[in-house]
């Protein structure tokens, strides 16, 4: 079978074996791709060096045969994303979008949306200045990734009364069990859902309706409220989730 070429993030690298990796990529053709890079832990191996977690590489894979791994021939690193390594709460941030798209991206499916907000988020989390930023950077990636896993809330109708969902200054929670976004008469009758002031939540919605441009935000309740919702929806808890709310200074919290 003959090798493709694709352009891949690192999101997992376990050890295989004493000179050789297991990887999980997100690719933009193939979605999730699982593949070894042999020898790639020794010290004259072309790859040694490359496949850094979190790093955005040209990389040439012979495929799996049925539910193995493929092999990985070669690699060329395009983006090192060097800011994630500078900032603690970048780089768990970016472990959380990883752990996201782990979950709701499967291998063989084309993922081209899933692999674009990745890989903007993992550039913008590098660029990102302070906590604030980097807390809006990464809801709003955690966001476009729920989008394209088919699980993004509405932002116009509380999901409880099918009112409409309104700033004024109250807050709103997002519930899972209730599949989006609950006002903030609605709100208190739901003890668990992760609540954020209603002027973020007014954020994210101008920021949609921007196409995703010009917006900017604090996003810590959101981010908080999103990742506590991503667990729900995808079944599965998001490890690197308390580290996340820890060092950007928000308690944890799960949407019901």
């Amino acid at each position: 079978m003959a090798a493709e070429r694709c352009e891949a993030i690192v999101l997992r690298r376990r050890r295989f074996s004493e000179s050789s990796l297991v990887l999980t990529f997100l690719t933009r053709e193939r979605g999730r791709v699982d593949a070894i890079a042999k020898g790639c832990r020794r010290e004259k191996s072309p790859l040694r060096g490359h496949f850094d977690l979190f790093v955005r590489e040209d990389a040439l894979v012979y495929p799996s045969r049925g539910d193995g791994l493929g092999v990985v021939a070669e690699g060329w690193i395009v983006d090192e994303y060097e800011g994630l390594r500078r900032s603690p709460a970048a780089f768990a941030c970016a472990a959380c979008l990883g752990e996201t798209a782990l979950a709701g991206c499967f291998p063989g499916d084309a993922h081209p949306r899933a692999f674009d907000a990745i890989h903007g988020t993992f550039a913008g989390l590098s660029r990102a200045a302070n906590p604030a930023e980097v807390a809006w950077t990464a809801a709003k990636g955690l966001w476009l990734l729920l989008a394209d896993m088919g699980f993004q809330p509405g932002l116009d109708r509380c999901a409880a009364c099918k009112g409409a969902l309104t700033d004024g200054g109250r807050s709103w929670s997002l519930s899972a069990a209730k599949g989006g976004f609950l006002c903030g008469r609605c709100a208190p009758k739901q003890p668990d859902d992760a609540s954020l002031p209603a002027s973020e939540g007014a954020h994210l919605r101008e920021w949609v309706r921007a196409g995703g441009n010009g917006i900017a935000g604090t996003g810590r309740a959101l981010l908080a409220a999103l990742t506590g919702y991503a667990e729900v929806v995808l079944g599965q808890r998001l490890k690197s989730r308390p580290v996340v709310l820890g060092l950007l200074g928000k308690r944890k919290n799960r949407a019901g």
